[in-house]
């Protein structure tokens, strides 16, 4: 995974309404919640999409900008988030490019880890997560990050791991 501090890549991705998002176009007015998913919300993990949802508008509330990135069919997600009548920014990273260079595949190269990178205004790895079954943990490490940001002007790096066998 990438070091905490350091600039995040830039990146340009199609997202699923068909906008393009590229990181550096937010840069100096959004924090990024950039969320890396090991599969598009299949139904047997329900329980993880409720958990993003359930910390989507709070995260929105702190002034971040959440985008949930899969290399996979993103068809199930889009009808989750719509399930509840939310809109979360979703992209497509077929080809793991994007995956890659935030060091998040694994698996000789077929898979992601589930990981979150929270990305400051000025482009900086602020947050680092992986937590691969601990979801309460994972998005309520997210907020506590945010609202870090918004408190400080210099706020502390945040790497925290849980690695699943």
């Amino acid at each position: 995974m990438l070091s905490l501090g350091t600039q995040a890549p830039d990146f340009r991705l199609r997202l699923d309404n068909g906008d393009a998002f590229r990181l550096s176009d937010v840069r100096g007015r959004h924090t990024v919640v950039l969320t890396f998913l090991p599969h598009a919300m299949p139904f047997n993990q329900a329980r993880e999409g409720y958990m993003l949802l359930r910390h989507l508008q709070e995260a929105r509330n702190l002034g971040a900008l959440v985008v949930a990135v899969s290399p996979f069919d993103l068809q199930p997600m889009r009808d989750f988030v719509s399930l509840y009548h939310l809109s979360l920014p979703i992209a497509a990273d077929p080809s793991m490019e994007v995956s890659r260079s935030y060091r998040v595949v694994w698996l000789r190269g077929t898979a992601v880890r589930r990981t979150t990178y929270v990305i400051d205004k000025s482009g900086l790895i602020r947050g680092r997560l992986n937590y691969e079954f601990l979801v309460e943990r994972h998005w309520g490490a997210v907020v506590r990050i945010l609202k870090e940001l918004n408190e400080r002007s210099e706020p502390r790096m945040h790497n925290r791991k849980a690695w699943s066998l």
